[in-house]
């Protein structure tokens, strides 16, 4: 059994570790549960945190914006959400920032306006109206694989699998420079994207560059953007294969 000594000292180095986290959304986390967490348990969150980042960064795949320095930063005025919808922007803005995918911040040189679209089968998806900033993005001339390119890789298969990628963007980590041209204003405040979004000009060349890396070497895979394909033999050759 610990002394309070030792559980006070604890307590001590758990606050401090809070502090000193940089990324909001893991210390946001950390107070939640620090009344359930021991100070190694606290410091495994952390670490898994950074090394997941410093991994991303080591393989190439978090993206980098390339910006137009001749074009200037736009900042919008705060365009306030309805009252009907603000407990459902709310919500869906904590979720956000619980599974890490947008952060709060405090200042950006690009600020950009919420829009909230309704999706086909219920619930509403939070958008980004970041035309502005799109004006300043030079593209990404990765290239995408034509129809024909993609129809002459059947020839000879009988088997077809199609996948699509769930959310595949938000599995692409943004550098810290590009998490500012994401930046947007809403009534809680500033937040900010440290995964790649939709709407970015640049994400759909970006996305095919690291998928087709990851597949190279691979026979009868094709990618297009978030949707993949399998082809092969008859099934009962790639049952037994």
């Amino acid at each position: 059994m610990r002394c309070k000594f030792g559980e006070l000292q604890d307590q001590m180095f758990l606050d401090q570790l809070i502090e000193k986290t940089a990324v909001r959304a893991i210390r946001k986390r950390l107070l939640l549960e620090k009344d359930a967490l021991t100070y190694v348990q606290a410091v495994e969150i952390a670490c898994q945190v950074d090394a997941a980042k410093h991994e991303a960064l080591q393989l190439g795949c978090a993206h980098e914006t390339q910006v137009k320095t001749t074009i200037p930063p736009v900042i919008q005025a705060c365009k306030r959400i309805s009252l009907a919808l603000r407990d459902e922007v709310s919500q869906e803005l904590q979720r956000m920032v619980s599974q890490g995918i947008i952060e709060p911040t405090d200042s950006s040189p690009w600020l950009s306006n919420l829009v909230v679209v309704w999706k086909k089968f219920g619930g509403l998806r939070l958008c980004v109206d970041i035309r502005a900033v799109k004006k300043a993005i030079i593209p990404n001339n990765y290239p995408l694989p034509t129809v024909d390119e993609i129809a002459s890789q059947f020839q000879g298969s009988t088997t077809f699998s199609k996948l699509d990628l769930s959310q595949g963007y938000l599995q692409i980590p943004l550098s810290e420079s590009s998490k500012k041209l994401t930046a947007f204003i809403i009534g809680e405040g500033i937040y900010q994207f440290t995964r790649m979004p939709f709407g970015l000009s640049s994400s759909h060349s970006a996305f095919q560059k690291i998928m087709s890396s990851l597949l190279s070497g691979l026979t009868g895979v094709e990618i297009y953007m978030t949707t993949l394909w399998y082809m092969g033999p008859p099934l009962r050759n790639m049952n037994h294969g």
